[in-house]
């Protein structure tokens, strides 16, 4: 009898599920008329409709000491991959979630995730002379990507694959003590030195406060997609979600968020460097 192994990734996105009190997920859902054989990593219902989850994390690897870097390129493959196991779920909305391991060195926020779908994040600047008040522009390089987007047929792709999910472990322990930091600081109405502020993480992390994580994602929702994602998946406390409205802008955030970016502590910002 095969065992079903789960892996790391896997095992972190039912936990995050169970952490927000939505049912068990079914694990390889199969459909009816499922010719091909393969199967999402998970299915779940929410208000009526199915909702099916491939979870794709990245492997340690070495890094080169030199040469260019791409943060697209490892999306692009979960991406592809992901697309194979949804071929016969079409007619359903799909989610891929990524999980990057500490050591597999691979940049995940929103801005990479929709660069990977709808083509590189890039910069135009113009040469221009002294007097002349252009000035440069972003747009999505439609030369690489298109997994979202066809730029030659100008129709959207992909509309089954209703969002692009980032799962990680938020490191609230870390974010406490920046926030600590910051109260003593102020009570003091002195900036902590250095070694005062190594002091209080050493001690943070006896207490075993400092390493303190837990799951959260972060939804980055297909600008076309063909069905509505449903806010219930992204509700927690430490989620954000993303959308197109007619640009990247963010569409929810958490409570625990807010209270954290109205600290001044996130988006990570080192106490030694504030």
């Amino acid at each position: 009898m095969k065992v079903d192994v789960m892996t790391e990734s896997e095992t972190q996105f039912i936990e995050y599920l169970r952490s927000r009190g939505l049912a068990e997920p079914h694990r390889h859902p199969a459909l009816n008329g499922n010719k091909k054989g393969k199967r999402p990593d998970f299915g779940l219902t929410l208000n009526g409709t199915p909702l099916f989850f491939e979870v794709k994390e990245f492997a340690d690897r070495n890094i080169p000491e030199s040469g260019s870097f791409s943060p697209y390129a490892p999306v692009y493959n979960k991406i592809e991959e992901a697309l194979d196991q949804f071929d016969e779920y079409a007619d359903h909305p799909c989610c891929l979630v990524l999980y990057s391991r500490d050591a597999s060195f691979v940049h995940l926020d929103p801005m990479v995730v929709f660069g990977s779908a709808l083509g590189p994040l890039s910069w135009s600047t113009p040469i221009v002379s002294a007097n002349n008040n252009q000035s440069g522009h972003s747009f999505w390089d439609a030369s690489k990507g298109w997994y979202w987007f066809d730029y030659q047929e100008m129709q959207p792709r992909n509309t089954h694959l209703v969002a692009i999910v980032i799962l990680e472990r938020f490191p609230i322990g870390y974010y406490k003590f920046s926030a600590e930091s910051d109260r003593i600081a102020t009570e003091t109405g002195k900036r902590m030195s250095r070694n005062e502020i190594y002091e209080l993480a050493h001690s943070r992390d006896e207490q075993g406060s400092l390493g303190e994580r837990i799951p959260r994602i972060i939804v980055c929702q297909h600008p076309f997609a063909k069905f509505e994602l449903s806010p219930e998946i992204y509700g927690g406390e430490f989620d954000e979600c993303f959308g197109w409205v007619p640009h990247t802008a963010r569409l929810f955030a958490g409570g625990e968020i807010q209270s954290l970016e109205a600290l001044g502590v996130y988006p990570e910002k080192s106490p030694l460097f504030r």
